[in-house]
Formats: C-alpha cells, sequence, structure tokens
C-alpha cells in the first residue's frame, strides 16, 4: 500500500530553509536598504524561491512509503530505500504532533521520517515488525 506524506511539514520546514538562505545572502552587507534594492540580492531571492517551489513540487509528488508484505520502502526524488520490517528494533513517536517520526534499525542507525496523510504508517510498522524493543531496552545496546 502507498502512502503520500504530510505536506505541510514539508512546506513548513522548506519556507524555513528559504529564509535562511535569504538571510545568508543579505547578512554580508549591514546597509539595509542598498542591499535589499541591489539587483544581486532580487535575482538570487528570486532564483532561490523558484529552485524551493520545484523541489517543492518534486518532492510532495515524489516522496511516498510503500508498504510491502516484508519491506518498508521509502522512495524520495533522487533515492528509495527499502527496510526489512525484521531491522526494525525502535519507533520514537516523540515529535508525532511536530509531523516527524524515528525509526532505529539493527544496524545502530535511525532514519526520520514525515508522517503519512492518513497517519496509519506507524500503526502498520508496529503490527508488522516483530523485533520491537522498548526504549529502556534500546539504550541498553
Amino acid at each position: 500500500m502507498k502512502y503520500k506524506i504530510e505536506s505541510k511539514t514539508l512546506f513548513f520546514t522548506l519556507l524555513v530553509l528559504y529564509l535562511f538562505f535569504i538571510l545568508l545572502t543579505f547578512f554580508p552587507s549591514y546597509d539595509f536598504e542598498k542591499n535589499v534594492l541591489s539587483p544581486i540580492f532580487i535575482f538570487s531571492s528570486i532564483f532561490l524561491l523558484i529552485c524551493f517551489a520545484i523541489y517543492y513540487l518534486l518532492e510532495f509528488f515524489q516522496h511516498y512509503y510503500l508498504v510491502k508484505k516484508k519491506t518498508l520502502i521509502i522512495k524520495k526524488v533522487f533515492s528509495k530505500t527499502e527496510i526489512p520490517f525484521n531491522d526494525i528494533i525502535y519507533i520514537d513517536e516523540k515529535n508525532i504532533k511536530k509531523g516527524v517520526f524515528k525509526i532505529y534499525l539493527k544496524s545502530h542507525n535511525y532514519l526520520t521520517l514525515v508522517v503519512d496523510k492518513e497517519n496509519k504508517l506507524i500503526p502498520i510498522l508496529k503490527k508488522n515488525c516483530k523485533n520491537l524493543v522498548l526504549y529502556e531496552d534500546l539504550s541498553n545496546k
């Protein structure tokens, strides 16, 4: 089954990155009026806005989770990751209200994932992952 990501989380993340890059281009000069009205600043801000808009559209339409019988497939714009359910040992839902959650793997790595629109991925992961442990057991390993 295919699950799309939540678009609000992605939009606000890219908006913060856009504002950060605009501030980076603005920060080197302390003369506000001269810097804001300069053609370089205007061109760079419009260029960054177009780049982020294109990336947002690509990410929104190309980022999804695919649940198969024994694997979770994470498809992003330029990458595809397959994770067997047996490799997932812990699901961290602390930041679920922010729109993200983490899954910890047997290899002691973790992945931060964006919550899907229907919020059905976490219950499916809990149901299909047979090697889930408690947080105390995870911190002991």
